[in-house]
């Protein structure tokens, strides 16, 4: 037997006996959940407010053009849906797109949990993107 510190939704915390198998199962799922926050977190600090950007004179490109893709994805009421239902894309290709888009994992962890290396990711990402752009626009 273990014990792991449990957090309930009301907030408190507990420790409980559990199996070494639960253990172990609970401390990969800690352990994905504190990835997560962190990525979050790392997005969050290339957050700039534009005000302050234009107050220091900064010229700003107008990308009134956003990645096709991302925007036919955005359409989307369920953004994954289009991947699942996609039967042309590999499975290969249905997993990156779905660890990128709906996981938001970055290419370097897709490749380092899939262990191919960031080129194949890239290649992956941007076959399937150009068979669900010709296939739904």
């Amino acid at each position: 037997m273990a014990t792991i510190n449990y957090k309930f939704s009301d907030g408190h915390k507990e420790v409980i006996e559990v199996t070494e198998e639960f253990a172990k199962e609970y401390a990969k799922l800690e352990h994905e959940e504190r990835k997560a926050h962190e990525r979050e977190k790392k997005r969050g600090k290339n957050i700039v407010s534009l005000d302050l950007l234009i107050e220091k004179g900064v010229d700003i490109p107008d990308n009134s053009s956003p990645d096709p893709l991302q925007e036919l994805l955005n359409k989307e009421e369920d953004k994954i849906t289009l991947i699942e239902l996609a039967d042309f894309l590999t499975p290969r290709q249905k997993q990156v797109m779905m660890m990128y888009y709906e996981n938001r994992y970055t290419k370097a962890e897709i490749a380092e949990k899939l262990k191919i290396d960031e080129a194949a990711v890239r290649r992956h990402l941007k076959a399937a993107g150009h068979k669900i752009l010709k296939k739904f626009s």
